[in-house]
């Protein structure tokens, strides 16, 4: 499927879908306590699916409630001899569920597709050394046996904070005290921080001080509903576009959120953003309404980042960077990892190819332009969904016609991104083509 991106301002009013990194945890969580919660607000995208395929396999029943609302009936899980479990292109499912469901059966046999069968499970690898746990690869699927069991961990936070939250899943369901202590750098803290506060408010007894997770035998669960405050990951790119040319009006999204990228309304503020919280509407307010004479809102003002703070903004910030002016810096690019290396280049390769002037080195430098960039052309995101969008608000804000390729990789976080931007763009701007 492809889509073809005109010009075009973005006027638009939306009650936000709910995040779903905390809606994996939610779920998650209440299938830990066993308790009917009532979860509102829960996304409709290929990662979710991925969790509930979980529920799936293990026979647990999960009631819908309305098309956005759930709980998942509480009932005794007998341990199996073998469950497989479709988590597609979702490295949360994968990383969040590997332990927790070596609990449940004897072998356990993971589906994935060509991108996440490459990604990293290393540390999953390195604590088999310390336990009866056998992880094997073949093809598009990974095939465990064995039990994460310990009572004591040390983790490299470096790699990713993913592995830290299955390791406190698999604990709370154990139900035993045991200790994750973090070495190195933690990466991407905030969803660490995330993890505890989710299982906090669900009734656990989980202590997160300074770099160590204490998780302790008791709980406290209770019923309740959990609300699933809106998603900043996809928000964010409606969020930059409507202070570069436009207005957003986001409802459920919190001015207080523990998401990663809910820091972009800070980075937008500080760089010239018009956004506004008004807390009796629940509604953050986004605009840029001072046009300059050919058509583009006036700029905001370049910046500097830090690429190993946070990976998931970098794509829309660097779109940002193209539209502010001066010279916008990129920090500590050979800091990360080379997945994110990979895409980081690849956004890169493409701005690129939109005449957009950049320079790497251990750091990227982007001048933006005062005017418009004037591009027709067909552009392949590598079914990266984040460089999906970020490309997306840049081709409206792009004079020319640019087509957007193999763009179904949106259904791993929202499946509505393309139908919302046609609803706040003019007539015409954008067209969806088989």
């Amino acid at each position: 499927m492809k889509v073809s991106i005109n010009n075009s301002r973005f006027i638009y009013s939306k009650r936000v879908n709910g995040s779903k990194a905390l809606a994996h945890r939610f779920l998650i969580g209440a299938f830990l306590a066993n308790e009917s919660f009532i979860i509102e607000n829960i996304p409709k995208n290929d990662d979710i699916e991925a969790t509930l395929n979980f529920f799936k396999a293990i026979n647990k029943e999960v009631v819908f409630t309305d098309n956005n609302s759930c709980y998942i009936k509480p009932s005794e899980t007998t341990k199996a001899k073998e469950i497989t479990i479709n988590v597609n292109n979702s490295y949360s499912t994968l990383l969040f569920l590997l332990p927790l469901s070596l609990q449940l059966a004897n072998k356990v046999t993971f589906i994935c597709n060509d991108s996440l069968i490459n990604k990293s499970i290393k540390i999953y690898e390195d604590i088999s050394t310390l336990c009866n746990l056998s992880i094997k690869k073949d093809n598009n699927k990974i095939i465990c046996s064995g039990s994460i069991n310990l009572d004591y961990y040390e983790v490299d936070g470096s790699i990713s904070s993913q592995f830290i939250t299955g390791l406190i899943i698999n604990a709370l369901y154990l139900k035993k005290a045991i200790t994750i202590k973090i070495i190195n750098d933690l990466k991407n803290r905030q969803y660490v921080n995330m993890s505890v506060e989710v299982f906090k408010k669900i009734g656990f007894d989980i202590s997160f001080i300074d770099n160590t997770l204490y998780i302790h035998n008791n709980n406290n669960n209770y019923w309740d509903t959990f609300f699933i405050e809106g998603d900043y990951s996809t928000c964010c790119n409606y969020l930059a576009l409507a202070c570069l040319n436009g207005s957003f009006e986001a409802y459920n999204l919190s001015n207080n959120s523990l998401q990663e990228e809910a820091k972009i309304i800070d980075i937008l503020t500080k760089i010239g953003g018009n956004i506004k919280y008004y807390e009796n509407k629940n509604m953050i307010y986004a605009y840029n309404n001072s046009l300059l004479e050919k058509g583009i809102a006036k700029q905001l003002k370049s910046f500097t980042y830090d690429l190993s703070e946070s990976i998931n903004l970098s794509f829309i910030l660097l779109v940002v960077s193209c539209f502010s002016n001066g010279i916008s810096t990129f920090n500590n690019y050979n800091l990360l990892n080379q997945q994110d290396k990979d895409r980081i280049d690849l956004m890169i390769d493409i701005l690129t190819s939109l005449n957009v002037s950049i320079k790497k080195s251990n750091s990227i430098t982007i001048k933006g332009k005062k005017d418009y960039f004037n591009n027709k052309v067909t552009i392949n995101c590598k079914n990266d969904h984040k460089i999906l969008m970020a490309i997306s608000i840049f081709s409206l804000l792009n004079k020319g016609n640019i087509i957007l390729d193999n763009v179904e990789c949106i259904n791993k976080s929202d499946p509505d991104f393309f139908n919302n931007l046609i609803k706040g763009c003019k007539d015409g701007a954008i067209e969806v083509l088989i």
